[in-house]
């Protein structure tokens, strides 16, 4: 394996899709750490997601490749949803996102403790020889899928922020009749 033709290859995608982003006037810039060291984050404001459209901010990056012997890459795409909650929150919303996740097919919530943020992320593995035009059609379906993942629940984890919602309205959502 040629990890700098791969890790190229990455960065090359990472830019396609920033401005492909941009051209669909989705605000998005890849931050590219100084002297090579550390992680290649695409920052991205998705609009129109959760209550009022007010959006989210997304993080798109490549894992590092930690040995030469790897046949995959993983990608990462976190999405913050809400800053700034209070610890006395976090006992009932670890209850709502673990009842949640339980029942998502793919990715999950999480409280950033240390930022004190709600988020959503979904990691992918990709294979090696993924490059080019396939590369980049993956990255744009797997920030899809975070989108369309954490858009269906993200709403109802903010109203129980606002205090707006309980555990009783997060198994109402998962409810056989609910989904009729």
């Amino acid at each position: 394996m040629d990890k700098e033709k791969i890790i190229t290859e990455r960065h090359e995608a990472l830019e396609k899709l920033e401005a492909l982003l941009n051209e669909e006037l989705i605000a998005a810039r890849l931050n590219t750490p100084e002297e090579g060291n550390g992680t290649e984050i695409l920052t991205v404001i998705f609009p129109e997601l959760g209550i009022d459209g007010d959006g989210a901010v997304g993080e798109l990056f490549f894992l590092p490749i930690f040995f030469d012997e790897a046949t995959v890459q993983h990608f990462a795409t976190i999405l913050s949803i809400a800053d700034e909650i209070g610890a006395e929150q976090y006992p009932t919303l670890y209850e709502a996102i673990s009842y949640i996740n339980f029942r998502l097919p793919c990715g999950a919530y999480a409280l950033d403790d240390e930022t004190g943020s709600l988020v959503f992320k979904l990691t992918v593995p990709f294979p090696m020889e993924l490059s080019g035009h396939d590369l980049l059609k993956e990255l744009n379906i797997c920030a899809a899928n975070a989108m369309a993942a954490a858009d269906q629940h993200m709403n109802l984890l903010l109203r129980m922020l606002d205090g707006e919602a309980s555990m009783d309205d997060v198994r109402a959502a998962f409810s056989d009749s609910a989904s009729r």
